[in-house]
């Protein structure tokens, strides 16, 4: 059963979210539905507020490809043979 509630939000961040839910093909009222139904399901804890979605992105593709661990002299010569294959150095 659907219920209404009313939020106070920043205007950029209404106007970005409807730009949102629109290219995603849904509503304002769902995304956040959606969104609050995952925040419940993992049971975050809420006191200390849960991560944002680019944050929970960022620590997903960390899991997913390790960091580099180039040396600084390995990452300069990769930049410098970039270079020079780009400008014909």
């Amino acid at each position: 059963m659907d219920a209404k509630l009313t939020l106070k939000l920043d205007k950029e961040v209404i106007k970005d979210l409807k730009q949102y839910a629109k290219a995603q093909g849904t509503s304002v009222s769902r995304l956040l539905e959606t969104y609050a139904k995952k925040l419940i399901d993992k049971k975050e804890n809420l006191a200390e507020g849960p991560l944002p979605l680019w944050l929970q992105e960022i620590r997903e593709i960390r899991e997913k490809y390790p960091p580099v661990t180039a040396t600084d002299e390995e990452l300069q010569a990769d930049y410098n043979a970039y270079r020079d294959r780009k400008y014909g150095g």
